[in-house]
């Protein structure tokens, strides 16, 4: 196309032809029927020399008429003009490409939302000042840096692993399954919050760390399905479960008699070793470092080992941060993340035109002498038979 033309719609001007012809042979065989009338002998005396301007002007009206169906018809095959613009061409932006990981690690994130979840504690802000706030918001806010990465602490985040979402209290409940949509994880890990319905309450770890195990046993039984049948899958290298709580197993007693909401820590370990499960228990209450509670503490640490895991008590020595920097570097990815940075080669821009039409501006002018030829008709050119 040149730089600048002028086009119609063809189509457009065929039907009005059409229209105009069938019009005209309309206008045609009416001709031959005469209008009502009177014959004179004689007209001359009815004529007059002088004509005021209202008879010198009575066609005004006609022609306004005349004038708004001529528009409207050319409105009707749309004039317009192409005229080309100038287009910068631009080097392509380079394009960030990121393969989709098939094998690395599973990993379950078990996150206690008991009431006791609900207490203040002291910890240190980015800036490295003291502040307090609840258990809660200290585990959402490391455990979103172990999922989406920090290097100021040395957490590299997990892009190829599957990572999982369960929270637990009087129950086990599944937030999320094991999925490589990390923000998915972190979008249910900002809504998790602790309980305060006291039929909700009690700390079920055993039962929690059963239902763990089962699902990450399903997921490797599925992919090994869809690897059987040829298709894609993701195959689980190694698996693990990083169990927070700020106590030890206390189910509630209105769940006494039902053996899984009651099932015994070691024996939840052992089912977790026999699904080659690795087991991270963290324990966010320091108070458990005393005589007091050392039962309870030797048990934890019993069944995480036993997994061929391991068990941390945060202290003023040990904190949240520290733990997940320990834990990110047991548990390495198999493989490294595949991130290629493509610049697409420069293509040819097609050329553009600005496109100006009048139909607008014919429809309004026609519209105008329409209503101008009403408007005389009705008032100064009105004609009284």
């Amino acid at each position: 196309m040149p730089e600048f033309s002028f086009e119609i719609d063809f189509t457009a001007l065929l039907i009005l032809f059409l229209f105009t012809g069938v019009m005209l042979l309309i206008w045609r065989w009416n001709q031959f029927f005469l209008p009502p009338h009177i014959k004179f002998s004689n007209v001359t005396g009815l004529k007059r020399e002088k004509r005021n301007w209202k008879e010198r002007y009575e066609k005004v009206p006609y022609y306004l008429m005349f004038s708004a169906l001529v528009l409207f018809s050319l409105a009707f095959i749309d004039p317009h003009f192409y005229i080309r613009k100038e287009v910068e061409e631009r080097e392509p932006p380079t394009i960030k490409q990121v393969s989709i990981p098939t094998e690395g690690i599973a990993i379950y994130l078990v996150l206690d939302q008991s009431s006791s979840m609900g207490q203040k504690v002291k910890a240190f802000s980015p800036g490295g000042r003291r502040i307090s706030l609840t258990k809660m918001d200290l585990l959402k806010q490391v455990t979103h840096e172990f999922v989406k990465g920090n290097p100021s602490l040395g957490l590299s985040g997990r892009p190829n692993d599957l990572i999982g979402l369960i929270s637990f209290a009087r129950g086990a409940q599944i937030l999320s399954p094991l999925t490589l949509d990390h923000e998915a994880i972190l979008d249910q890990l900002n809504r998790l919050g602790y309980t305060e319905d006291r039929e909700k309450d009690g700390t079920s770890i055993g039962y929690a760390i059963f239902k763990s195990v089962n699902l990450i046993a399903a997921t490797r039984h599925y992919a090994e399905e869809l690897s059987g049948e040829g298709k894609p899958a993701y195959e689980i290298k190694n698996a693990a479960m990083i169990l927070v709580t700020d106590g030890f197993q206390a189910p509630s007693p209105l769940d006494k008699g039902k053996r899984l909401r009651n099932i015994d820590l070691v024996e939840a370990a052992e089912y977790a070793k026999q699904k080659n499960i690795r087991l991270y228990i963290i324990n966010v209450e320091p108070r458990l470092a005393s005589e007091e509670f050392s039962a309870h503490r030797k048990l934890m640490k019993l069944i995480a080992e036993v997994t061929g895991g391991k068990f941390y008590l945060v202290d003023s020595s040990l904190g949240l941060e520290k733990i997940y920097k320990d834990i990110d570097q047991l548990e390495k990815s198999v493989l490294p993340s595949d991130t290629r940075y493509v610049t697409p080669p420069k293509r040819q821009l097609p050329h553009l035109y600005h496109r100006i039409s009048f139909y607008p501006f014919l429809i309004a002018i026609g519209i105008a002498c329409l209503f101008l030829s009403v408007l005389l008709e009705g008032t100064v050119m009105r004609r009284v038979p």
